[in-house]
């Protein structure tokens, strides 16, 4: 028996002895398309942060054990005592320009121990030592999408403008308006995921072209580094409104598709904020529960599934 292959298939042939005759026979059989499959399960593990009654954009925590609270209207800081989080100060967003309906924000801290707060048209750099202490100004400065990258947030709307430029360098480019990208490698070339405003989810590489589309995904979207699959993921909400329960899920990039690496991880309420965590291996995710009415942070992981 011999097995065969060409560009069309592969071929069974298989020779039959008789006492004074032979018989051939051959079966054909079309070549199978590649299914992609992600390297390894993962189960995506969900650690609160803080939950509060009031609008809440973003929660990073301090180098110094603190926890900061990005809201509509300030920035509070709080710290363990007694085993509790206290609140250890609050300072305002100072601001000459009313917010858009749906607001965005961005926290993000340094690594002297100092922060930034991010908000549509404006920018407020602040200081956790020896108490809080926050300026804020406007600002049309853009916004960290990674160390690498930076992009231009619309001042009078909830997302990006599609100008995005190189922190270490002038070099700009232009990918649309969209509300969230994350950034990964694979090997020596470095890919974007983006959501953009129109609906759809794209993979895009380092030089701006489209190389695949998704379906199904929401708006945000996160990038996480783990010990499974291939070493990186992204997290993606799906597509629903604020009216709805929403879910995360973590995907995996086979072959340029995305392949779903895990069950997806359900929410009390729409999820409506996410950025990845400054050490990569997480995100923060802000769900509004709509049995509670509270918003709730969380910090979101993978681990490998056994």
């Amino acid at each position: 028996m011999t097995l065969s292959e060409n560009t069309s298939g592969y071929l069974w042939v298989a020779e039959i002895g008789h006492d004074d005759s032979w018989d051939v026979v051959m079966v054909q059989m079309p070549l199978l398309a590649p299914v992609g499959r992600a390297p390894a399960a993962l189960v995506l593990r969900r650690t609160p942060l803080w939950t509060q009654t009031d609008l809440m954009l973003d929660v990073v925590p301090t180098g110094d054990g603190g926890l900061l609270v990005l809201g509509r209207d300030s920035v509070s800081l709080y710290r363990v005592q007694e085993r509790k989080w206290q609140l250890a100060g609050a300072a305002p967003l100072t601001h000459s320009h009313p917010w858009p309906r749906d607001l965005r924000g961005r926290l993000v801290v340094q690594a002297d121990g100092s922060f930034r707060a991010y908000l549509p048209g404006v920018q407020c750099p602040g200081t956790t030592q020896p108490q809080l202490n926050l300026a804020c100004r406007e600002s049309d400065d853009p916004w960290p999408l990674s160390p690498e990258v930076n992009a231009f947030f619309s001042s009078r709307r909830n997302f990006f403008t599609g100008a995005v430029k190189l922190a270490s360098s002038s070099e700009a480019g232009d990918l649309g308006p969209f509300y969230s990208a994350a950034m990964f490698a694979q090997g020596e070339r470095g890919f974007w995921i983006v959501a953009f405003t129109s609906g759809a989810a794209r993979l895009i590489n380092a030089q701006g072209q489209v190389v695949t589309a998704f379906s199904g995904w929401g708006s945000d979207l996160a990038g996480i580094a783990s010990d499974c699959g291939s070493g990186w993921q992204v997290l993606a909400t799906r597509a629903a409104d604020g009216t709805q329960p929403d879910s995360l899920s973590a995907y995996e990039i086979v072959n340029r598709d995305a392949v779903e690496a895990g069950l997806p991880l359900e929410f009390a309420g729409p999820v409506i904020a996410m950025w990845s965590a400054a050490d990569g291996r997480s995100a923060t995710a802000i769900a509004h529960n709509l049995r509670t009415g509270s918003y709730e942070a969380f910090s979101v992981s993978a681990v490998c599934s056994r």
